[in-house]
C-alpha cells in the first residue's frame, strides 16, 4: 500500500494500530464509502484502499520522483563503491612500502607509510560499505516505484491491504 500524497510504502500492521489512527484522524467521513486503512506517518494523509483518479495520477508524479531519487543513490553508491575500492587499494601499495627492506622485510608500523596505510584502508572500507548500503537501496527502490508505475499505465494498479 503507498500513500499517494507522498509515495511511503507501508508495511504491515494491526487492527489494533488500524482502528486507533482512523479513530483519531480528522480528515476521515464516515458518511463515505471509503474503508480507512491507515494514515501515512510522513505525511499524515489517509491512505485507503480505492484511489480515485486524482490520487493515482499523484501516486504516479511521486513514484516518478521515487524513482529519480533511486537512479541518484545508485548512482552515488557506486561512486562511493569505486572510490572506496581505490583508495583501499592504494592503501594496499601503502601497506606494502611500511616493510623495512633493511631488517630482513619486516613490517615497521613505526613509518609513515603504515600509518597512511590504516588510513586509507579505513576510509576506503567506510566508503566501500556505505556506497554498497546506497547502490542496494537504490535498486529496491527503483525496482518498487518501477512496477507501480507500470501497474498504473497499464491501469492494473491496486492498493494491496497492509492489515493482518
Amino acid at each position: 500500500m503507498f500513500c499517494p500524497n507522498c509515495g511511503y510504502k507501508v508495511k504491515n500492521i494491526g487492527k489494533a494500530k488500524l482502528e486507533e489512527q482512523a479513530s483519531l484522524s480528522s480528515d476521515f467521513d464516515s458518511n463515505k464509502q471509503i474503508k480507512v486503512a491507515y494514515q501515512c506517518p510522513t505525511c499524515g494523509k489517509i491512505i485507503h484502499d480505492k484511489l480515485s483518479q486524482e490520487e493515482m495520477k499523484s501516486l504516479n508524479q511521486v513514484a516518478h520522483g521515487k524513482i529519480h531519487k533511486a537512479r541518484y543513490d545508485i548512482n552515488s553508491g557506486l561512486c562511493s563503491l569505486v572510490i572506496g575500492i581505490i583508495l583501499a587499494a592504494i592503501g594496499l601499495m601503502f601497506f606494502a612500502l611500511s616493510f623495512d627492506l633493511q631488517k630482513n622485510h619486516t613490517l615497521d608500523t613505526t613509518r609513515v607509510e603504515f600509518i597512511v596505510f590504516c588510513v586509507l584502508i579505513s576510509v576506503g572500507l567506510i566508503l566501500a560499505i556505505f556506497g554498497s548500503y546506497l547502490l542496494i537501496r537504490g535498486v529496491i527502490a527503483k525496482n518498487t516505484y518501477q512496477n507501480v508505475v507500470k501497474d498504473i499505465q497499464n491501469n492494473t494498479f491496486v492498493q494491496e491491504s497492509c492489515v493482518k
